[in-house]
């Protein structure tokens, strides 16, 4: 009788040991699975803040182009883009809104030169074009003043755009 309790036990601890092993799988598993799903989480957070800093970059710069005059106050505008007197590079020496046609930066500053506090990578484009009135996602170019101007700021991250905005503004001059 010795012998039969004694095989009962040893089955008994082998069982118990395949069970041990099944559940720290099991738990293997489940942990990769939470990784993963923080991980996913982790890289949709900073998509989503990327996201956002472009979206208030572009505003930023929006703002600052719609507080400009539609044209030059001093030149009758023939051609989109700086003018006579003012430096491609230099935003604080632009003084009308197609002044920005063709802009690009990076890194990011203010108008006035003070560097944004970000991380390398970002990158400002803006395009100015003149759009027909009639059917403003027509643009006539950039030799034919039309009297509505299309402004579009792009905010470009390591390389992809993460935000774009486009306004019109009219010359009611």
């Amino acid at each position: 009788m010795t012998h039969h309790a004694t095989s009962s036990r040893a089955r008994t601890r082998g069982f118990t040991l395949v069970e041990a092993m099944i559940s720290a799988l099991i738990v293997a598993t489940m942990m990769v699975a939470a990784l993963n799903t923080v991980g996913a989480s982790a890289r949709t957070q900073s998509a989503t803040i990327t996201s956002l800093k472009g979206q208030h970059m572009a505003m930023l710069l929006m703002t600052e182009i719609e507080s400009l005059p539609y044209k030059d106050p001093d030149l009758i505008p023939l051609l989109l883009g700086v003018d006579v007197g003012e430096r491609a590079l230099d935003r604080s020496t632009f003084d009308d809104i197609d002044d920005y046609h063709g802009y690009t930066q990076s890194p990011v500053t203010t108008r006035n030169g003070t560097k944004l506090s970000l991380d390398a990578g970002w990158a400002l484009t803006v395009d100015v074009a003149w759009v027909d009135p009639a059917a403003p996602g027509a643009l006539t170019g950039t030799l034919l003043e039309s009297n509505l101007k299309r402004i579009e700021v792009i905010v470009i991250y390591k390389g992809k755009p993460v935000a774009n905005l486009v306004t019109l503004k009219a010359n009611v001059s």
